[in-house]
């Protein structure tokens, strides 16, 4: 079988035919409004704990406020950061909450531009087409963060009976009074219209329309709960490992010859999230993985991703390595990167 890395390779070739608690220092909301210069130092520093990649790059982009609006003592912003065009990833949506000093409180990736391909059922009937839009919507609506993707979901053969959904997935958060961000149950519902093609027979039957429950793929959706969990969260790595045992199974059933599907998007989606996520909550992270050294479930797509990263996501490791205070836990990584080649380039 393929090594991890290599076989992420592959995916990759395939897949790019397939995707079109306070924290630091207080910052002036009103510098927000309307801003589509490049970041200023006081977005930087709202954002540094929050941006879901190296924060070297934050310089390198712009932020556009989408909303604001007031929740008792808590100023809640939706933002919209746009990637210089060379770097490997796209517009992206974060929600940050300030309390009345203008300190962070807490924050979160809502999502990018086209990640609804996460969400495209992987098998569906031969005359079905299951397209997701790829477009993000994001809104605050009273004490709730809205995050709305929409997709379609119709019978693709002429003729015949015929099926149309219309669906909408929406991933929300709930402000509390304090200023943290609750992930909600996902509410997933579709408008269905079912038809006749068949104009001229006698039999004809008019469309008939109504409201049921919607459909997306499970497996992104848990993928994209772990990129898109709120700071003030502390991950559970036990799952990410589960996670990562599913995906490995997923490698295995496909062999080298991967299909093209979100079931092999998603492996590339775990590996690049889970090691973002997984930087982002540095030591917690890191110290997790020397206590359980034996289980390599998530060092395979670790290692791979950090070959592979284009982003900095070496250096930013190397970062965290040398913050760590505890000695045992630092060497066991400074270890762990030269086995496994992973140098800062």
């Amino acid at each position: 079988m393929k090594t991890i890395s290599a076989y992420m390779i592959t995916l990759a070739i395939i897949i790019a035919f397939m995707v079109p608690t306070t924290i630091n220092a207080a910052i002036t909301t009103d510098s927000y409004h309307n801003s589509t210069a490049p970041l200023a130092s006081n977005a930087t520093r709202a954002l540094r704990h929050v941006f879901m990649h190296n924060t070297n790059f934050l310089d390198s982009m712009t932020i556009e406020v989408l909303q604001q609006q007031q929740h008792g003592d808590v100023d809640v912003l939706l933002l919209s950061l746009h990637a210089h065009p060379n770097l490997d990833f796209n517009t992206e949506y974060y929600a940050v909450t300030l309390d009345t000093l203008g300190n962070v409180v807490d924050g979160t990736l809502l999502g990018y531009q086209g990640d609804a391909i996460n969400l495209k059922l992987p098998h569906v009937p031969d005359d079905m087409v299951f397209q997701p839009d790829m477009s993000v919507k994001c809104h605050i609506k009273n004490d709730t963060i809205e995050v709305k993707r929409t997709y379609e979901f119709y019978t693709s053969s002429l003729g015949g009976r015929y099926l149309q959904k219309n669906g909408n997935i929406i991933c929300s958060f709930l402000v509390t009074p304090s200023g943290l961000l609750t992930r909600l149950p996902v509410q997933c519902y579709a408008r269905e219209t079912t038809g006749d093609a068949n104009y001229l027979s006698k039999d004809h039957q008019l469309p008939v329309s109504r409201s049921t429950t919607g459909e997306f793929y499970s497996l992104g959706m848990e993928i994209m709960e772990l990129a898109q969990a709120p700071i003030s969260v502390t991950p559970d790595f036990n799952n990410w490992d589960s996670l990562a045992q599913r995906m490995m199974e997923i490698i295995e059933r496909y062999g080298e010859n991967a299909p093209k599907n979100s079931e092999t998007l998603n492996v590339m989606e775990f590996a690049r999230w889970m090691t973002i996520a997984a930087l982002r909550n540095g030591n917690d992270f890191l110290t997790w993985m020397q206590a359980n050294a034996s289980n390599e479930h998530l060092s395979h797509f670790l290692e791979a991703t950090l070959q592979e990263g284009e982003t900095g996501e070496a250096q930013w490791l190397q970062e965290r390595v040398n913050a760590l205070k505890n000695k045992k836990v630092r060497k066991w990584w400074q270890k762990w990167m030269k086995t496994h080649a992973i140098s800062v380039q």
